[in-house]
């Protein structure tokens, strides 16, 4: 029989020689399977409790003697499903926690952090990290292309990330070069909590959007459907030298 696979479910050199010995002899006492396994007493009984616990495992009595026998093997793949979802949990709370790592990482090792998102989940999640608390102070200095978003991408902006940006009460100053989008944006600046001024788009033809937040951050996004891309630079440097860019901009614009 092929252990590899069962080695690749996550189960231990231990846990698969009795998994094995269950598989080859059907149900069998602990003492049986110490003896067919060579393993010590406590070590069997540990990885016969552990897969017990994962649910590879049936223990019952017989003749007031514990016995020990296998689940259908079915149970393996149920096994790898709950492995699976906790891995993906623990992605979102990774996903959660790591700008605030990336923030302590950069502020002792005094060295710019980058990250890199890649097609529409990954610039969704490039906006969410302008939500957070930080950015509740600075708000939301943006530069933004003529480019028109994938219409997923759109709708999503349009019905989660405007509305959480509003509920959070994180105001955005926008310029974005002009265009008949760009002009419907700013016709719902007072609905947006957002205030837009616009530039000719032949003098500033803005090739990606510019997000400048957080009092360290700086977000560039690219919607080109062969460049739907984005990164992060966390600098205080970067951050405060694109905020004065944007500000001696913004005051251009008035």
């Amino acid at each position: 029989m092929q252990l590899d696979i069962l080695k690749n479910l996550g189960l231990t050199d231990g846990e698969v020689k009795v998994y094995q010995i269950l598989l080859e002899s059907g149900e069998l006492s602990a003492g049986e399977l110490i003896k067919k396994t060579a393993l010590k007493r406590g070590d069997c009984y540990n990885k016969i409790y552990d897969l017990k616990k994962k649910g590879l495992i049936e223990e019952f009595s017989k003749n007031k003697k514990k016995f020990f026998k296998l689940e259908h093997p079915n149970y393996l793949k149920d096994y790898l499903d709950n492995r699976v979802k906790g891995i993906e949990d623990t992605k979102k709370e990774l996903d959660m926690f790591l700008p605030e790592i990336l923030s302590r990482f950069t502020l002792v090792s005094n060295k710019p952090g980058v990250r890199y998102f890649e097609g529409i989940e990954g610039i969704k999640q490039a906006y969410l990290d302008t939500l957070d608390a930080q950015t509740q102070e600075t708000g939301i200095k943006a530069l933004i292309s003529p480019s028109d978003p994938h219409p997923d991408l759109a709708k999503w902006l349009k019905s989660v990330y405007v509305h959480k940006r509003i509920r959070m009460g994180i105001k955005a100053s926008v310029v974005a070069s002009r265009s008949s989008t760009a002009e419907s944006y700013q016709q719902r600046d007072q609905f947006e909590l957002r205030e837009t001024r616009l530039v000719s788009d032949q003098q500033y033809p803005f090739e990606m959007e510019i997000d400048i937040y957080g009092g360290n951050r700086v977000a560039f996004i690219s919607f080109k459907k062969d460049e739907m891309v984005a990164f992060i630079i966390e600098s205080k440097a970067v951050y405060q030298t694109m905020k004065a860019f944007f500000e001696l901009n913004w005051v251009g614009l008035i």
